[in-house]
Parts: structure tokens; sequence; C-alpha cells
């Protein structure tokens, strides 16, 4: 029996990739901004993409989502090993996937805990959330106000840890207005988004 990873609550087997790009090929209108993109990488491991300004790493990502913008020409993204090369934002999000802004916006007079409340639609107690993640001590503070950037990112993953309905994802999340119920993948600021 093959051993397993847990990714998501669940449990795969450890030949399972979690991201699979085959031959990828993206483009800007007539612009070409990626050429024969290959990656695998398998569940339970985190890459991270370095690389020069304009070298297509936010392509890369942007096009993993499914942004418009970037149209693929040519080539397969598949996510836990089903196809999402045309699937729509909305659909890859529900998957797990989604973009995290690098720096979040500050929302002045919105406190931490009533994200929280807002988007889990009442499904959580915000301290109970923020414990786990050792976040109590900002509830009462503005979303993002005067947090480090390290502060920010654990705010990021707690709202990551809302439940989700069966039918669709909780009603916020980092990096967009709506959010999936598990964890994002681990390339660069890949998390999750959707608008809904």
């Amino acid at each position: 029996m093959a051993p397993k990873v847990r990714f998501g609550g669940f449990l795969f087997p450890c030949t399972v990739l979690m991201l699979e790009i085959d031959d990828l090929w993206v483009n800007i209108g007539d612009k070409e901004v990626l050429k024969g993109i290959n990656l695998r990488i398998p569940v339970g491991e985190t890459h991270i993409l370095f690389g020069k300004n304009g070298s297509g790493k936010s392509s890369l990502l942007m096009a993993i989502m499914g942004f418009g913008r970037y149209a693929v020409k040519q080539g397969r993204i598949s996510f836990l090993g089903q196809d999402i090369t045309r699937m729509p934002i909305c659909a890859r999000a529900r998957l797990g996937l989604g973009l995290s802004c690098q720096r979040p916006p500050t929302i002045r007079g919105v406190k931490t805990a009533d994200v929280l409340r807002v988007c889990s639609r009442g499904a959580i107690v915000p301290a109970v959330l923020a414990a786990a993640y050792d976040f109590t001590q900002f509830l009462d503070r503005e979303v993002n106000y005067g947090f480090s950037g390290g502060e920010i990112k654990r705010s990021e993953l707690m709202q990551l840890g809302l439940p989700q309905r069966q039918d669709r994802g909780p009603a916020c999340g980092p990096g967009g207005r709506n959010g999936a119920g598990h964890p994002g993948i681990g390339i660069g600021t890949v998390t999750r988004s959707c608008s809904q």
C-alpha cells in the first residue's frame, strides 16, 4: 500500500500530483507571456517561484487561477488530477485554488472579528478560530491596520480556516470577496479567491 499525505483534511496517495502543468503557453492579447511551462508538484510539497521582474511568475499564477486576460493557447493545468485548464475562476476556487495579495489592503473601521463572523455566516466563534492561529489579540483591531507582514499572513491563513458550506465557500476570503474551503496550494502566494 502506497504511503499517504494529508492535504486539506483528506488523505492522498503520495503519487498524486497536487498541481501538474504540461506545455503551457499563455498570451495576454497578442503577446506571449508563458512559453512551454512544465511543472509538477506532488501533494504535501511546497514550492516557491523565484525570478527577476517580468520573468512570468505572476502570469503563471494568474493563468493557474484562470483570469480571463491570460489566454491559454496550448497546454494543460491539472489540480489533484482534475483538468482545470478551461474552468472558470469560481470553480477553481471551490477546488481550493486562489491568490493572496502580496500586501493586502488595510480596512479601517472594520474589526478582524467582524470579518470572521460575517465571512463564516455565523458558523464560528471568532475567538475559537483565532486561538488556533495564536491571533486572539488581534480580533478587536482593524483589519491589517498596523499588522506586521507576518501578522497579515497569519490573518490570511486564519481566514482560510473558515468553515464552508457544501454548495459554496465562505462569503469572504483573502485576495477576493469570497473563498473556498480547504487550504490552497503552496506556490508563492497562491491560496484562494473567488467572486460569486
